[in-house]
């Protein structure tokens, strides 16, 4: 199992998602989480099963948050056993993330 960190600018875009979640989706108002936890475990189990999405830096892949629209890119450490979330991004951005 590997363990799951989120870098500082990661923690801030997941607590602003959950809020502006909270505020504009109050019919599934723990749907969010609930989609986290998903990518969460699996990240802690098979976090290599994503295609690399780009490099830079080390190969960053990310994952879906299919019904929130949320990608969760991370890089893993595979010697450390270790998945480090760098970012939380709206995929209905036109533009990802700064990696």
């Amino acid at each position: 199992m590997y363990t799951v960190r989120l870098t500082p600018q990661a923690t801030e875009q997941l607590e602003r998602g959950l809020a502006w979640w909270m505020e504009n989706r109050p019919k599934a108002p723990d749907l969010f989480d609930r989609e986290f936890d998903v990518i969460e475990t699996k990240l802690t189990r098979y976090p290599l099963l994503t295609p690399i999405y780009l490099e830079r830096r080390g190969a960053v892949r990310r994952l879906l948050m299919p019904k929130c629209q949320m990608w969760v890119y991370y890089r893993v450490d595979v010697e450390r056993r270790v998945v480090t979330v760098a970012a939380v991004w709206s995929a209905v951005r036109k533009r990802g993330p700064r990696l």
